[in-house]
């Protein structure tokens, strides 16, 4: 970030760091103090900072374990330890997977020809070609758009790893992997099985072998709670006409389960992220999941209750664009779960959010840690790596324009992106303690960044900048900008409250959820603006 530009901002203007404050109120007060010591900042922050873009990249599972000796990285994988030359992630899970399927298999099949290969090694060589292709300067890491072929190919070998590490890479799985009639199954399986472990799950696999009953394929804990439930996976086959997967979600929920049961269904359909056919595809796939509801399982017991989580994995249908897999949950036999849920209050939709926790943090995960990490540690990739402009990190030190047209020394306290103007809001304290306002110019690279990781961009732990979709997001947002108020000063917030003896009998926390429940719908019963 160069090219700092001295700006002015009206006395009555709001203020540009987004606090809804005219400027004179907010960052313009005179001899504003510093919003915290420099010192401390980069001393303690960056470690929160790196911890919070980790958790950001590689979800709640088993961090990745790795040290760079000499040249050489050692990962770990579980309880294995392995030696790689990979300057990124993406490079050693290259050679992880082929170190899992041997690479005595993979030669072999790639001996034969393309129409008798296994699918697997075509998509390696497809990449292969993709990636060497961009490569300018052997040695160096290279930034590149992922396409379809590509993707499959890594998410497959970052789901074996992720189970590998968090839990335990069965042979049997393994097996079915290397078999082409059983391949798109156990892929589908591995990608499940990853999602789940981002979003916090422990997995145990059940005993396939015994066919005494009928089981579920693996038993998810979520760690947070110590709530278990019985996964299923079911794939559509692409030969099948309809996207009706009502028959697959029947099968899924006539085996025996011990524990309240999450059925994954893959529909399996060239369709993108957010595209209009995705719109029809999906009211039709919650229509079908609707009308299953009122089948029985046997004469006189109804179907079980379940949460379906309806995916679509599109990459080979796009071989050539960048592509991404998509979700939906909904309830089956669950009213206060899904898209047809409704609420008579704020209070009951919070309540029902609490009773499902699980699957939100699913949800949550599934939106968020849905791109492979770059980087071993958290660091963000293009930081790491890039070559651009240097970062703007609160609590350092730069030259900025002051009002006689040179230059000052000033310390950045807080900074503000302007995605729309492609701009960075800088707020700076001199040696002298005054407060200057400079402006800096964004490269595309740097926005991509931001995107990506609002609450670091500027090295310390701050609020993303971001609506909120609903009144959870919202209440969510009052939430955590008053968790740490006391009894006391919540008290004072709700003064003059016509139940405020009541209040008072209340614990923190629970006054804490009234005053953001009673912010919320405030906020939902304001007039709109003319």
């Amino acid at each position: 970030m160069t090219h700092w530009q001295k700006s002015k901002v009206g006395r009555n203007k709001p203020c540009p760091c987004g606090s809804g404050q005219k400027f004179k109120k907010c960052h313009g007060l005179k001899n504003q103090p510093a919003l915290v010591p420099p010192e401390v900042l980069q001393e303690l922050q960056p470690i929160e900072v790196l911890e919070r873009q980790r958790v950001k990249q590689q979800g709640l599972g088993r961090p990745i374990i790795s040290a760079s000796v000499a040249g050489t990285r050692a990962v770990a994988v579980g309880n294995e330890l392995y030696q790689t030359k990979a300057q990124t992630f993406h490079e050693f899970l290259w050679d992880y997977i082929k170190s899992v399927l041997g690479s005595e298999w993979g030669n072999a099949e790639l001996a034969k020809a393309p129409d008798k290969r296994h699918p697997l090694l075509n998509w390696y060589q497809e990449a292969a070609k993709y990636i060497n292709a961009h490569i300018r300067e052997r040695g160096k890491v290279h930034t590149m758009p992922s396409i379809g072929v590509v993707s499959a190919y890594l998410q497959l070998a970052y789901n074996l790893y992720l189970i590998a590490h968090n839990q335990e890479l069965g042979n049997r799985l393994i097996r079915r992997l290397k078999q082409p009639d059983q391949f798109f199954p156990a892929y589908y399986e591995t990608s499940i099985f990853g999602a789940l472990v981002r979003a916090g799950f422990e997995l145990e696999f059940e005993d396939e072998t015994d066919s005494s009953t009928t089981h579920c394929e693996a038993t998810a804990t979520f760690r947070k709670t110590g709530r278990k439930f019985s996964v299923e996976a079911k794939m559509r086959q692409a030969s099948t006409a309809s996207v009706d997967i009502g028959r697959q979600i029947k099968k899924a929920l006539r085996k025996k389960a011990i524990h309240a049961r999450i059925v994954f269904a893959e529909i399996n359909i060239p369709e993108l992220p957010d595209s209009n056919q995705q719109v029809a595809s999906l009211q039709n796939i919650l229509d079908d999941i609707r009308k299953r509801e009122s089948e029985m399982l046997t004469t006189t017991e109804p179907l079980p209750s379940a949460y379906v989580v309806v995916t679509n994995h599109p990459f080979l249908y796009f071989p050539d664009k960048s592509v991404r897999p998509w979700a939906i949950a909904e309830g089956f036999r669950l009213p206060d779960f899904g898209w047809r849920a409704t609420f008579g209050s704020l209070r009951e939709a919070l309540a029902a959010r609490e009773k499902h926790q699980e699957m939100f943090a699913l949800r949550n995960s599934w939106e968020e840690n849905h791109e492979i990490p770059t980087t071993f540690d958290g660091e963000i990739a293009e930081f790491a790596f890039g070559d651009g402009p240097p970062r703007l990190l609160v609590g350092h030190d730069y030259n900025i324009p002051n009002n006689e047209g040179g230059n000052v020394v000033g310390t950045l306290m807080q900074g503000v992106v302007m995605p729309s103007e492609k701009q960075c809001f800088g707020f700076y304290r001199t040696k002298e303690g005054k407060n200057i306002i400079a402006t800096c110019p964004l490269t595309d690279s740097e926005l991509a960044v931001y995107e990506r990781h609002p609450d670091t961009f500027f090295g310390v732990p701050q609020r993303p900048q971001k609506g909120a979709r609903d009144a959870l997001e919202l209440y969510d947002f009052f939430y955590d900008g008053y968790k740490s108020s006391s009894k006391e000063n919540l008290l004072k917030l709700l003064k003059g409250a016509s139940d405020m003896e009541a209040l008072k009998t209340l614990s923190r926390e629970e006054l804490l959820q009234t005053y953001c429940e009673r912010l919320t719908i405030g906020f939902f019963q304001m007039p709109a603006s003319s």
